[in-house]
């Protein structure tokens, strides 16, 4: 049994008619969590949470055999669910790169509700786990130095999640340092074409098609 004091006065979870009982708080397996099982009043099997170190303090740090109000309860579900969404985005992004709009996607699909997706993808912004910006920068460069149009460019990010104004920015961003030239792509592109012997109308069409 853990044991835990609190400066909160058990009140704060008692003020409304009892919805559930606390029934065991234990030390999580990982570092700086805490495992509650809730016994719900209704005789449901017991239900159990891992919340943060730092989300059960705040909570008032309830012990084994606290009654426990809806509202306190529903708390605790919510609490809970935030930390697992935040786990997933940070396996996630593990992986590689990722933009708010696939990121809240991809949560989304594994399960978590939208406004703990957010909640997450919030979180990993200001841990810095997550900067669109850099990693649009990065994948603008990357379409350009294949040679690409602005336009094929610009559509390969939205099609990758990015915003259209992260996307213009991005690059914007790579033309101002020179990373990205896409008036020498276009002209590489016309010199490959000229020496697959391809006539100047044909010329015309494929450069449309790429979007030049």
């Amino acid at each position: 049994m853990m044991n835990s004091t609190s400066a909160t006065s058990p009140s704060m979870w008692r003020s409304d008619p009892p919805a559930a009982t606390l029934t065991a708080v234990r030390c999580g397996r990982q570092a700086g969590t805490v495992s509650l099982t809730l016994a719900p009043n209704g005789g449901e099997n017991p239900l159990s949470y891992i919340l943060s170190s730092a989300d059960y303090t705040a909570l008032g740090s309830p012990k084994a055999g606290d009654a426990l109000s809806e509202a306190v309860c529903e708390q605790i579900r919510q609490l809970a669910g935030r930390r697992e969404a935040i786990l997933y985005a940070l396996r996630i992004l593990e992986c590689g790169d990722s933009n708010r709009r696939t990121l809240t996607r991809k949560l989304i699909k594994r399960g978590c509700t939208p406004a703990h997706a957010a909640a997450a993808v919030e979180e990993m912004e200001k841990r810095g786990f997550l900067r669109e910006e850099e990693s649009a920068a990065r994948k603008a460069v990357q379409c350009a130095q294949k040679g690409w149009s602005r336009k094929h460019t610009y559509a390969s990010l939205l099609s990758h999640g990015y915003s259209g104004t992260v996307a213009a920015r991005a690059i914007a961003a790579g033309e101002e340092s020179g990373e990205i030239d896409f008036a020498e792509n276009r002209r590489t592109f016309i010199l490959e074409k000229r020496q697959k012997g391809m006539t100047p109308e044909q010329i015309r069409a494929a450069l449309w098609r790429a979007g030049f």
